[in-house]
């Protein structure tokens, strides 16, 4: 019944400008109210079906009472819900008053619209009037035509005025009295189901059975059902009622008697006060006159002090005025003061940009120039590969041997001056060349420790030196050596300079002991209190790289000091001797057995070298046989990266907005594009590997890795460089897009990768591949290489765009609420950022440089 009822007058608010859905409605509503009623008697026959199987069952007395009782309360349910039956049947009744209403307006409506048509139809026959009777007899039809019309519009909207105020005050009337019965109804029945609950609280249990049939009873161990608490609403009121109007009552109770008491109280501080004033009259005369003076001779000190008040108030608004106008003036100074440094730092970091951008593109020039020229130089070496430096040096130091062997003697001798010239400038020669060899040598060298040579041939000329000033004689021949060699000039005395900003990552004291573990499959180090550790890197979660001698792993940056401490001071290198400075002179024989102990050195590290090079260049054979797995592996890291790419891609377009959308948009897309065409750049040189390996022929291993070693050793890096590049180039773009930084992380990934591919298209130009499929692929390589290189600018500068963009809004915030200490304390901490800025940037400046300098000398040799 209540869902029919409901679902019936939800649709009255949408059934008032229709009359056939009056009509539907008023006919639904006559359904519910039969359907109730069909209900009602359904209740009825249950519950006389109830006391009829009762009374025939013949149940025991608590049973027949409990169930007597319910029947009762349900008759009594039903009295109540007829009675809200009948009012609802009343509600329904206002319907049909409603359609009434909407019978006669529609009935209006037709006499208005006839009225319309007899006006057309008078402005028709004013127009096919042929003469002026017809048309003054036309124009009189077509007034009272218009007349008609107003009349039959103005009953309508008067028809329409009163039907709409009879239908609200009908809804007002016809909901309050369906409310009240609604209300009315529900109070009852929570009152008869009360009843119920109180009929089962009190329904006993069966404890036994007596011999006579009969049962003993027994109230229930667990407690009834208590009245819910929404219910208890008049009670609860009842009882506020009388505890509120005990409260008053004894409230005015303690008023009375407080009121009598102050009224006694009262009397007898009167009489007092009476015999009081009484007795001391003459007494009070006198306080009181010399109260008088004291209050004049207190409103004069007042009058006094207040004058100097006023003058002292009024010189501090003075210099509170002063001293606001010049706060004022300071303000607007500071002001545009940081909107000066705010430009400036724009324009540094502008030029800033343009000045990384033009370095790159020179350092991208001398890349591709010393490419060049190493490949002509292992060309050459290729050609003449038949001379190795090694051996010529070997050569050489067995040459200064066999001089030094002839000139011993002749130095103990009286020989011909001619002939001792002779043996010292052979002495000379063999010298010179063979420093000139072993610098060459050095040079071809791959072993690690090829540059350990230099030492040992400067270390000739001292030995050569000494054995000469035995016999106070001079070279003729060194001169050349000594420039080759690269000896190093005599010291020079200057200034102490500032210390340069160490490579090494900054040195940390511990706050705190910290237990080395492994969690989550990161390895923590350990360290104590007071310990001195070194931080390679820190990071925005609050974690840190640390190394401990040489344990390295992970620790809570907390722990750490918040400022570096210095490093302890090495100890200071000896300074190499001059080259030409000679001690005291020696024997002869020594000078000559020192000489042949150096130039054994010499002899011994040339052929460890050549043995190290030998294993290198077996090295290289098999790191060329492991070049098929690094090309899989970068080929999988640019389809992840790739892939990342797309994910980013998609999230920008759900969350970002506006001008942010449209730069990350566009950073992804040539993202995307960057990387496929390293996907095609990988791809090609895959294709021209192969093809190199298939016209192999008869060469060797080690003649096929030397001759191709400068392509396979750039192919090698650069697929390197973008397996170990991607991770970080997905992650600092994702950082990025994120509004998180990382730029010059994106930076650096980019321009390795760019780099090193740049470096492996310069030396594919030089190949010689042939028609056919090895010129395409070396074509596609280079078009694809420089269309990434082309690309990544694009990249970066779309990723500068995005850092220009976080940029202006945090320049963009807004310091004119800022009171004057709060902007000198902002002024103070943006320069003291200012300067450490400053100064990172140099540091790191002068670190890009070495590290430039070390690169392009390492690929030079």
């Amino acid at each position: 019944m209540a869902s029919s009822a409901t679902t019936a007058l939800r649709k009255t608010a949408n059934a008032l400008s229709a009359e056939g859905e009056l009509l539907n409605l008023y006919a639904e509503l006559k359904d519910v109210l039969r359907a109730f009623e069909t209900y009602l008697k359904a209740i009825e026959v249950t519950v006389k079906s109830t006391k009829n199987w009762m009374d025939r069952k013949g149940e025991d007395t608590a049973v027949h009472d409990l169930l007597s009782r319910i029947g009762e309360v349900d008759m009594e349910i039903i009295e109540v819900e007829r009675r809200y039956n009948d009012q609802f049947r009343l509600f329904a009744k206002l319907w049909k008053g409603i359609l009434a209403e909407k019978k006669d307006l529609n009935a209006k409506i037709a006499t208005l619209k006839k009225a319309k048509a007899n006006t057309d139809a008078a402005r028709k026959k004013i127009v096919k009037a042929d003469d002026k009777e017809k048309l003054d007899k036309s124009k009189q039809g077509l007034e009272e035509a218009i007349q008609q019309e107003a009349e039959a519009q103005k009953a309508v909207d008067q028809k329409l005025l009163e039907t709409q105020q009879d239908k609200h005050l009908t809804f007002r009337q016809g909901y309050t009295s369906l409310y009240t019965a609604t209300m009315t109804r529900l109070k009852e029945l929570v009152e008869h189901q009360d009843k119920i609950r109180v009929m089962i609280n009190q329904f006993p249990r069966v404890v036994d059975r007596k011999d006579d049939g009969s049962f003993t009873f027994a109230p229930f161990e667990e407690a009834g059902t208590d009245k819910p608490l929404w219910c208890q609403g008049e009670e609860f009121h009842k009882e506020l009622t009388q505890a509120n109007s005990k409260y008053e009552k004894a409230i005015q109770q303690l008023r009375d008697e407080h009121t009598a008491k102050l009224h006694k109280l009262t009397q007898e501080q009167e009489l007092n006060d009476q015999q009081r004033h009484m007795s001391f009259t003459t007494e009070t005369r006198d306080v009181i006159k010399r109260h008088q003076q004291a209050v004049a001779e207190m409103e004069a000190n007042h009058a006094a002090q207040l004058e100097a008040a006023r003058r002292q108030l009024d010189s501090m608004t003075e210099q509170y005025e002063q001293a606001v106008h010049s706060a004022t003036v300071a303000k607007a100074d500071l002001l545009k003061q940081i909107e000066k440094t705010n430009k400036d730092l724009l324009e540094r970091i502008a030029e800033e940009s343009r000045l990384e951008e033009e370095l790159e593109n020179k350092r991208r020039d001398v890349i591709v120039r010393s490419v060049h020229h190493a490949e002509e130089s292992v060309k050459r070496v290729v050609n003449t590969a038949e001379i190795v430096p090694a051996t010529v040096c070997l050569d050489r130091a067995a040459d200064i041997k066999r001089c030094a062997a002839i000139l011993k003697p002749l130095l103990n001798s009286d020989a011909n001056e001619f002939t001792l010239e002779d043996a010292v400038f052979d002495l000379s020669a063999a010298v010179t060349d063979t420093i000139l060899s072993g610098v060459g040598a050095c040079r071809c060298s791959r072993a690690e420790n090829g540059n350990e040579l230099i030492p040992l041939l400067r270390g000739l000329e001292p030995k050569v030196l000494a054995v000469l000033a035995s016999k106070g004689l001079r070279p003729k021949a060194l001169g050349a050596a000594e420039e080759e060699a690269e000896a190093p000039p005599p010291p020079v005395v200057e200034p102490p300079k500032p210390a340069e900003p160490s490579d090494k990552p900054p040195m940390f004291r511990a706050l705190y002991d910290h237990a080395a573990k492994v969690q989550q499959g990161f390895n923590l180090v350990g360290f104590r209190k007071g310990d001195v550790v070194r931080v390679i890197k820190k990071r925005d979660d609050g974690w840190s790289k640390v190394q401990n001698g040489s344990e390295e792993g992970w620790a809570p940056t907390s722990y750490l000091s918040a400022e570096p401490v210095a490093p302890e001071p090495e100890p200071a290198k000896p300074q190499p001797a001059a080259a030409a400075a000679v001690s005291a002179p020696v024997n002869s024989a020594t000078a000559f057995a020192d000489l042949d102990a150096h130039v054994d050195a010499i002899m011994a590290f040339v052929k460890a070298m050549i043995v190290r090079d030998k294993q290198l260049m077996a090295l290289q054979n098999v790191a060329a046989g492991d070049l098929t797995s690094k090309l899989s592996v970068a080929q999988q890291a640019l389809q992840d990266t790739r892939a990342r790419f797309e994910e980013l891609k998609k999230t920008s377009e759900a969350t970002d907005r506006d001008r942010y959308l449209e730069v990350n948009q566009k950073l992804l897309t040539l993202a995307r594009k960057m990387v496929d065409h390293y996907v095609e750049v990988v791809n090609r040189a895959e294709g021209i590997r192969t093809i190199l390996y298939d016209t192999k022929g008869s060469q060797s291993d080690d003649e096929f890795n030397m001759r191709h070693s400068s392509w396979l050793k750039s192919l090698s890096d650069s697929v390197d460089a973008i397996a170990e590049g991607c991770p970080m180039l997905t992650e600092s773009t994702r950082s990025v897009v994120t509004k998180k930084g990382k730029y010059e992380e994106l930076q650096v990934a980019t321009r390795n990768i760019s780099a090193s591919v740049a470096q492996l298209v310069a030396l594919t130009k030089t190949k010689q591949m042939g028609k056919g499929k090895g010129e395409e692929d070396q074509k596609g390589l280079i078009t694809n290489g420089d269309s990434a290189i082309s690309t990544s600018h694009e990249f970066l500068a779309a990723g500068r765009e995005v850092q220009d963009l976080l940029l202006a809004n945090i320049l963009m915030e807004n310091f004119e609420r800022l009171t004057e200490n709060e902007a000198k304390r902002l002024v103070m901490a943006t320069q003291v950022n200012v300067l450490k800025l400053e100064k990172d940037l140099d540091a790191e400046r002068e670190k890009l440089g070495r590290l430039r300098r070390l690169n392009y000398e390492d690929r030079r040799t």
